[in-house]
């Protein structure tokens, strides 16, 4: 019988120490579960880089137009690989006569507000009368017109689609 107790004895202890690690098991994860750590996910292929555009919508260039260069604004962004921009012409005849694209290589450069900021700029250019082209100078720029001198009668506020550059090569 002295066996039977010792057996019995034995798996007391032998239960009671499982139930002890299961208990600090517990306590050391304050009862929480632990977490399982996620299976690695295959790597994602990366996006296409996307290509910049060299001009914006909205955007305003000096485009050679014959001896002149004139102002058109872009009508849709050109990508860097473009070899031509979709422009609209503020002069209507050039509009016309130029069309709704030009190659880069008619742009003369891009219309940007001076170091100084818009009114502290002055430049020489030809505005159109309603009769003829008059060449002006110290035409003071503005952000979408020109501010003509003060020895000009009238209005001298002269819209872009009133407005040329003569081109010096």
């Amino acid at each position: 019988m002295r066996k039977d107790v010792r057996t019995c004895y034995i798996k007391e202890c032998l239960i009671l120490a499982l139930l002890l690690c299961l208990q600090v098991s517990l306590l050391s994860c304050g009862g929480k579960k632990q977490p399982t750590t996620p299976p690695e996910k295959p790597p994602q292929k990366p996006p296409a880089p996307v290509e910049k555009n060299r001009y914006e919508k909205g955007d305003i260039l000096l485009v050679t137009g014959k001896d002149y260069a004139y102002f058109a604004e872009v009508t849709a962004g050109t990508k860097l690989s473009a070899n031509e921009v979709p422009v609209q012409f503020f002069v209507k005849d050039i509009r016309k006569t130029l069309g709704n694209k030009v190659s880069l290589k008619a742009i003369r450069g891009k219309r940007e507000k001076p170091k100084e900021g818009w009114g502290s700029q002055k430049v020489l250019l030809q505005y159109f009368d309603g009769n003829k082209w008059v060449a002006a100078r110290d035409v003071i720029v503005f952000e979408d017109f020109y501010l003509l001198p003060e020895s000009v009668e009238g209005d001298r506020r002269v819209p872009l689609s009133k407005v040329r550059i003569l081109i010096f090569d």
